[in-house]
């Protein structure tokens, strides 16, 4: 499997819509949540505006500038992950967050572990 980091743009959009769409039914069935909010942020809205609004440029109500970048499966053209990078830290994310906040492909993964 060959993974490359690619930005949110139009090209990606059914592989980003697709794997958040997994994500959120997935986190409806499980107890868990292990998605960076960041990640769902505006996903209500229209997928450009989703993608303009995505990243913090500018320290703002607790938030901190960061970049967010998607796992792209390059043979499957698939999406499989999400990074998302804070450039700095306030308070709160010295002590629980920290620098990265970080997703896998989580119905892959439980699917993979299944067939274990």
């Amino acid at each position: 499997m060959t993974l490359r980091l690619v930005k949110g743009n139009l090209e990606f959009k059914n592989q980003i819509i697709d794997m958040i769409d997994e994500w959120k039914l997935y986190n409806e069935t499980h107890d868990t949540n292990a998605s960076p909010a960041s990640i769902f942020k505006n996903m209500d809205k229209d997928f450009e505006y989703y993608i303009e609004h995505l990243e913090v440029k500018k320290n703002n109500n607790g938030l901190v500038p960061d970049s967010t970048f998607f796992c792209l499966d390059v043979e499957g053209n698939v999406m499989v992950g999400a990074v998302n990078i804070r450039h700095e830290l306030n308070d709160y994310l010295l002590k629980y967050g920290g620098h990265i906040g970080m997703v896998s492909d989580l119905v892959k993964e439980e699917k993979d572990m299944q067939q274990k």
